[in-house]
């Protein structure tokens, strides 16, 4: 917390004509070593534009992320519910009730990120 503190007078010495500054943290114990900020300031009340500085520092760029890897459903063994007594649709050899992706093997894939 000392860390963020530190961090907060940075941003109010850089930004002297912010009046309110709202900063909110949040805990990555994955992270060791490392502080992540995001702050979120708005206009001054004063109206007068404020100058930019360059901020010196260093900064470390995290490891490479891998692509998120997500579990596939089993829906062969799903049970029937309220139509277990009733006979499957069956046209051509096949069993209708189940969904054509599945019947057909093919993989769907989710919206791209980003």
């Amino acid at each position: 917390m000392h860390r963020m503190h530190t961090v907060v007078e940075c941003v109010r010495g850089l930004l002297p004509g912010v009046e309110d500054l709202k900063v909110g943290a949040a805990v990555d114990r994955t992270r060791k070593g490392g502080l992540e900020a995001l702050l979120l300031v708005s206009e001054t009340s004063s109206g007068k534009p404020l100058t930019s500085r360059a901020v010196t520092g260093t900064a470390r760029r995290g490891g490479p992320r891998g692509r998120p890897v997500q579990g596939e459903f089993t829906f062969e063994g799903a049970h029937r519910g309220r139509f277990k007594g009733v006979q499957p649709t069956i046209h051509a050899g096949r069993d209708l009730d189940i969904p054509t992706f599945i019947r057909r093997g093919i993989r769907l894939r989710g919206r791209p990120s980003g």
